[in-house]
């Protein structure tokens, strides 16, 4: 023990040394020798006293014999002399010992704050100690650095620039209570007047006797920490007003708890009572309908066990009766390992978008009718004024053609022969314009021969009109349509060889009709140039025209469809289907 206590007074004589910038084992020679000093000092004042008795009691009894006085007292003479050598030596033993401990304890002192001014410095932590008038005693660099040259002042009015005790202030609650420790945040102004934060730790530096003598107060900046949490705060705080604005919250899934957790906007979502908590599983399925919450089971376990995430919709039953539609958003968390610890996830009120989409298929719904509904009008129309150029005008230039024609041949050498030739010609063009103007309005061929006959006859004119090779293929099989049908797959037809003729930049195509079971399949096929399949409905739109897209739309009314296979350069296929009419 005794050589610790030596081993450890050498190294805190050393830590002195070395802030004093000598070499430890030449100061340690040094204050050697000056303990020597002192007692050879007391050695020679012992020495001194004993020649300057000795001279005293030969003057004194008159003893002529000075020298043997020096060197010969008597028994008694000697033992008082001795003594008092041995007193100055002694004095000046414990001298030296009294201001070596001393100066020891100083430097230890020293080299003890030394070594904290070092410690607290690379942990940017401010040291100081208080005395019971609220003065600081001493204070480290760090927070010198912070607020200035403190020691001496009166704390709160150097840190804080303050008239009286700080607020909830821990110095005095351990100088008040005798508290082991007081740990508080507080606010105060650094020497440039800054506006910093700090963290105070007081203690009590306590007496032998156990009396509080002063405060130590450990001062740690936490301004950055305090800015970081004030910027969270008002982070959190906006994603909170955004999830308000947009009826979304978020929530969580632990794996390994099983335990649900809520944002604030979820509980407002799901209409729950924040007070309650987070709902556990079994609660939170009845939210849902039985066939919703199987399904996000089976996304849960997939995440959890695939590491999938999903979209999805769901609706949530809400007290009162009522629901709501919510979009929702689930993803796994993995930790290190890259096991799926948690789920985490969005959910969003949809509810007045999945209104509006109603009411917007409603529309849609209406509008098909409507446009259904115009088409029905206008072919009838087309009919009745097909059927009257046919019935009354056709027939009229009919009879004039037929007088004109027994005119001619009554003034057969008449003058007016060749007038009579050039009015029976024109009559002649007349009928055939009346006739193809019939057939354009509305084919007569269509309701009375049938889909087939009247495509045949619009292939004949498509390859007059426009010089198109057509190779058509009809299979003779029954094919009972409603008037409807047969005059949209009419329509249909024409637009698609009208569209080959104009835009395909080839004059060969094929067509083909075919009953497959309980639908009508047409097929037209070029090798024309082709078109990107991605841009069909503005190909639709602005190449082959609206026509054919408002005849795509009333074929998924009835029941049929139509689809388009093509490439650049590939040429196109067009497939119509359309159901029979069962009879």
């Amino acid at each position: 023990m005794k050589d610790q206590a030596k081993t450890k007074e050498l190294l805190v004589s050393d830590l002195a040394d070395q802030r004093q910038g000598v070499e430890p084992k030449i100061c340690r020679t040094q204050n050697d020798r000056k303990s020597i000093s002192l007692i050879f000092l007391g050695f020679a004042v012992g020495l001194f006293s004993w020649i300057m008795e000795a001279a005293m009691h030969t003057i004194v009894f008159q003893d002529g014999n000075y020298i043997a006085q020096v060197f010969f007292p008597d028994r008694h003479e000697l033992w008082m002399r001795l003594l008092i050598v041995f007193c100055f030596i002694s004095f000046g033993v414990y001298s030296q010992l009294t201001i070596t401990k001393r100066r020891r304890a100083e430097e230890a002192l020293r080299a003890e704050r030394d070594m904290l001014e070092l410690l607290t410095g690379n942990m940017s932590v401010g040291i100081a100690t208080i005395s019971k008038d609220f003065r600081t005693i001493y204070a480290n660099k760090i927070l010198k650095g912070i607020f200035g040259d403190v020691e001496g002042k009166v704390c709160y009015r150097a840190y804080n620039k303050r008239d009286k005790i700080c607020p909830g202030c821990g110095i005095e609650e351990v100088f008040r209570n005798g508290a082991d420790q007081v740990v508080h945040e507080q606010k105060g102004r650094d020497r440039d007047g800054n506006t910093i934060w700090s963290q105070i730790i007081a203690s009590p530096i306590r007496e032998g006797n156990g009396n509080i003598d002063s405060a130590l107060e450990v001062v740690v900046p936490i301004t950055e920490r305090k800015a970081a949490e004030e910027a969270m705060r008002e982070s959190e705080m906006r994603l909170k007003n955004a999830q308000a604005v947009g009826h979304m919250g978020d929530w969580e899934y632990e794996v390994s708890t099983k335990k649900i957790s809520w944002s604030d906007e979820v509980f407002n979502l799901y209409k729950r009572d924040p007070s309650l908590g987070p709902p556990t599983v079994e609660e939170e399925a009845t939210y849902y309908l039985p066939e919703d919450t199987k399904r996000l089971r089976e996304y849960g376990r997939r995440a959890i066990e695939e590491g999938e995430s999903f979209d999805y919709d769901v609706r949530v039953k809400l007290p009162g009766g009522k629901s709501a539609y919510m979009m929702g958003f689930m993803r796994p968390i993995k930790d290190e390992s890259g096991r799926v610890v948690k789920l985490s996830g969005t959910i969003q009120d949809i509810t007045e978008r999945k209104k509006s989409e109603h009411k917007l298929l409603d529309y849609q719904r209406q509008l098909r009718n409507l446009t259904a509904e115009l088409s029905r009008v206008e072919e009838k129309e087309r009919r009745e004024i097909a059927t009257e150029l046919h019935d009354r005008i056709g027939q009229a230039l009919a009879m004039s053609k037929i007088k004109v024609s027994q005119l001619e041949e009554s003034l057969s050498a008449s003058d007016f022969c060749p007038s009579i030739k050039t009015v029976r010609e024109l009559l002649d063009q007349a009928i055939q314009d009346i006739r193809n103007l019939t057939f354009e309005i509305s084919s007569p061929i269509l309701y009375e021969l049938g889909l087939e006959e009247a495509v045949d006859w619009l292939v004949e004119q498509m390859q007059r009109q426009y010089g198109m090779q057509i190779n058509f293929t009809c299979y003779r099989q029954p094919k009972p349509l409603e008037d409807e049908i047969r005059f949209v797959l009419f329509k249909a037809v024409r637009e698609l060889l009208i569209n080959v003729a104009k835009h395909a930049q080839t004059k060969k195509a094929t067509l083909s009709i075919k009953r497959e079971g309980k639908s009508v399949r047409i097929e037209v096929m070029d090798k024309g140039i082709g078109f990107d399949i991605s841009k069909l409905d503005m190909h639709i739109s602005k190449a082959i025209g609206f026509g054919l897209f408002s005849i795509r739309e009333r074929l998924n009314r009835l029941g049929g469809g139509l689809n388009v296979q093509s490439g650049p350069g590939k040429g196109t296929q067009i497939t119509i289907n359309a159901p029979v009419k069962i009879v």
